[in-house]
């Protein structure tokens, strides 16, 4: 959140007459939550065995084929004790590889298909969730009972 309290004078918080465009006081509120936030540290995720392992083989598959990730991904479930099983564990390790495979510059077209599964994931969580909330929300009635 933005302080109130700003390092720029302005005619209520000091002696002086001046008056500072609210454009100047935005950007000197901007730079001060930056520092804020770069002292801030952000936890690092960790690599695990399972999650090389899964990588590993995403590098043998054809990059420019999304069925063939998926459907690596539910066979890597089913043949591993997989940690990636509900949707919030596979985009996490999703997430994850699609960093680095982002960061290797021979593995961009992967990256950009590994990238459009993620998003898929994470729309599809979405939806579970808001379609959930409403149900739990609905006192069991349908919209249709709702809506007449």
């Amino acid at each position: 959140m933005i302080s109130a309290v700003s390092n720029i004078p302005d005619k209520h918080n000091s002696s002086e007459a001046a008056v500072y465009p609210i454009s100047e006081r935005a950007i000197q509120a901007a730079s001060e939550t930056a520092e804020i936030k770069s002292k801030e540290t952000v936890p690092q995720t960790k690599w695990s065995e399972t999650d090389e392992a899964f990588y590993q083989g995403l590098l043998h598959l054809s990059p420019n084929d999304t069925a063939a990730i998926e459907t690596y991904i539910q066979e890597f479930n089913s043949t591993h004790s997989s940690p990636y099983h509900s949707l919030a564990q596979q985009i996490e390790v999703l997430g994850k590889i699609t960093e680095k495979l982002t960061d290797d510059s021979g593995h961009q077209d992967l990256a950009k298909n590994t990238n459009a599964i993620l998003n898929s994931k994470w729309g599809l969580e979405m939806f579970t969730s808001q379609w959930m909330s409403e149900v739990i929300l609905s006192d069991g009635k349908s919209p249709e009972e709702t809506d007449w």
